[in-house]
């Protein structure tokens, strides 16, 4: 009832907005970005995790499950500071978080990755559903572009996750097909980015990098097994999501209207 009553008043907001409000626009496209990047760190950290197990450099590893942890943090923090952020599904994601937060504490093996992806499943679930609330709230091309090309991010995660757990010796079926069904969600959704009309010259020319980065994962992916090729497919999924991480912040860029550089 608390997050329905937000919703209500944030939506009634939106169709009185005065301009002096229009400056809050590029703040409330933010908390789409910021709570779709929730469903990249919660695939991330299990990527980084099971990295560790296998010793596939264990030092970036390493870092990349420190960085996810104080970025999902920090996300968490911010949202939590915005209106409009609906409360009930702020909870769950906190809630989530706190159990692949524990799950991850502990030393990494191949019966703890799995249980640590089964936590980072309801993770990106509870992100998935607050991301498309906020998107919902918006209801602009904005906000639903932003949505879109954000989710590129998470499935450039997902992938490899399931890439490396398969790798470390995990056969399950539900593995195998979240490894096929990831890499023709990725493939769509960077088609029908890259058809879209309204596309400035930077964003294609971004759209473009991210094609080439994503024929070299997909080559690399395609010699699953092979030990050496563990080591191309964590250095190719890092260099597509940054990729699809400027995408994303073009798109927000554009959607608020602001000309502003991009880190």
């Amino acid at each position: 009832m608390v997050m329905i009553r937000t919703i209500l008043l944030y939506i009634a907001f939106l169709s009185t907005m005065t301009p002096a409000w229009a400056a809050e626009l590029p703040k409330a496209l933010n908390a789409v970005n910021r709570s779709g990047e929730q469903r990249m760190l919660s695939q991330r950290i299990i990527k980084g995790y099971a990295q560790l197990g296998m010793g596939v450099q264990p030092q970036q590893a390493r870092a990349i499950v420190e960085d996810s942890v104080a970025r999902f943090e920090a996300n968490l923090k911010w949202l939590e500071a915005f209106d409009a952020t609906p409360r009930s599904s702020l909870g769950e994601m906190r809630t989530r978080w706190q159990v692949l937060r524990n799950a991850i504490k502990a030393k990494p093996t191949l019966a703890s990755a799995r249980q640590a992806n089964r936590r980072g499943e309801a993770a990106l679930i509870a992100a998935e559903r607050m991301t498309r609330l906020l998107q919902n709230v918006l209801n602009t091309e904005a906000s639903h572009v932003v949505n879109l090309a954000g989710r590129q991010r998470m499935l450039s995660q997902r992938l490899t996750k399931a890439y490396m757990l398969i790798s470390w010796g995990d056969v399950s079926p539900a593995l195998r097909e979240e490894l096929d069904t990831t890499m023709h969600e990725f493939s769509l959704s960077l088609d029908l980015l890259s058809a879209r009309a309204g596309n400035s010259a930077a964003i294609n020319a971004e759209l473009e990098e991210q094609a080439r980065q994503w024929n070299w994962l997909k080559t690399a992916v395609a010699t699953e097994g092979a030990v050496n090729y563990r080591l191309i497919v964590a250095e190719a999924s890092e260099a597509l999501l940054l990729s699809a991480e400027r995408l994303t912040r073009l798109y927000e860029v554009a959607g608020t209207g602001q000309a502003r550089s991009i880190p």
